[in-house]
């Protein structure tokens, strides 16, 4: 028969601050942090392309996938479209901010030509040279319009062909400008999901391997958020003679706080930290007395980091080592044939876990 003594530890309180910054510049000159895309078309304009056109433009130009989702990006490049005041050609409106929602400068451009794909090319062109002041975008085959000097001095500068534009501010835009409205992921909560694989040791007997999936929410442009996990662990045996044992499997839930204050081109490090709670089945078999289970909790409090890749603006890879510390514990015991109690096993005092898969940011 296996039972389960409880053995308690004074709970310990938790507290993280995960807001750092990685600002040095000559790394930034040598991988420019990432950037994600926001395309509104307002009265007038909602026959024009597309934000995946847009998107797909740009890439053209920089010869690489460029942007990626919310919850993954330092900059933000907020776009809209609407007609000219005067009814003839378009004219785009774009802002760039940092994750502090704070602007880091203005641009508007103005095509004479009646069809929205030309202001979609100079938007385009315009994305490229201030996400990549050096790129060389001369072999572009679309028309290329100008656009106007940014508001920023760390914007690059726009194209020199004639336009007709106007350079204006948020403060001093004319009144008969709509307000662009900013995109559903950019304020509210951002939600990033994870699948994968994980192997853990100290929790079982023995090392086990078993599945995890996570869910991660934050406001929009914070770095800091909330960090839920649930997983299982495979079915493993312990053998206490040639006929008798227990088998073990578990099942666990998380919950905590994360942060990513390093971010270096399409690699982003966080940190997590919280509570994770493990609840372990113990069945023993080959007893004449009695083959029932019993459960156990196993309370820690956990740490994490994790090294996320993304392949594109929506998919990634991650790997997550994680260590724990058990706060509520239990020891699986059995009789013995001189009805001695036989520790089985007892949780070890520091448990481990790492865990791969990938990353979806919708």
């Amino acid at each position: 028969m296996i039972v389960c003594h409880a053995r308690f530890r004074h709970a310990v309180s938790l507290a993280a601050t995960l807001s750092s910054s990685f600002a040095a510049p000559r790394i930034w000159a040598q991988a420019p942090s990432p950037p994600a895309l926001s395309w509104n078309r307002l009265s007038g304009a909602e026959a024009c392309p597309g934000p995946a056109e847009l998107a797909r433009r740009v890439d053209a130009l920089l010869k690489r996938s460029t942007f990626v989702g919310p919850g993954s990006a330092t900059r933000f490049f907020q776009v809209s479209v609407q007609p000219n005041v005067d009814g003839a050609g378009w004219q785009t409106h774009i802002v760039v901010s940092n994750e502090a929602n704070e602007t880091l400068g203005t641009r508007d451009i103005s095509v004479p030509q009646e069809a929205c794909s030309h202001a979609v090319d100079a938007t385009a062109l315009a994305l490229a040279l201030m996400i990549e002041p050096n790129a060389n975008v001369a072999s572009a085959t679309f028309p290329l319009a100008a656009a106007d000097q940014p508001t920023s001095a760390s914007l690059p500068p726009a194209s020199t062909e004639p336009v007709v534009q106007k350079s204006v501010t948020r403060e001093s835009e004319p009144s008969s400008r709509s307000a662009p409205t900013a995109p559903p992921t950019t304020h509210g909560w951002r939600t990033r999901l994870s699948l994968g694989g994980v192997a853990g040791m100290g929790a079982l007997p023995e090392p086990s391997l078993g599945a995890l999936a996570g869910v991660r929410l934050s406001p929009a442009r914070s770095s800091l958020g909330i960090d839920l996990s649930a997983g299982f662990v495979g079915l493993q045996r312990t053998e206490l003679s040639a006929r008798s044992g227990a088998e073990f499997s578990g099942v666990l839930g998380g919950i905590g706080v994360w942060g990513a204050p390093w971010s270096l081109g399409n690699l982003r490090i966080s940190l997590a930290a919280g509570a994770q709670v493990f609840r372990i089945l113990g069945c023993g078999y080959g007893f004449t007395s009695s083959t029932s289970c019993q459960t156990s909790w196993l309370v820690s409090a956990a740490a994490d980091a994790e090294l996320a890749w993304g392949l594109d603006r929506h998919w990634g890879l991650f790997v997550r080592p994680g260590v724990g510390v058990p706060l509520v514990r239990d020891t699986f015991s059995t009789t013995a044939s001189d009805m001695s109690p036989r520790e089985v096993f007892p949780p070890a005092s520091v448990i481990g876990w790492l865990s791969l898969g990938i990353v979806v940011d919708p």
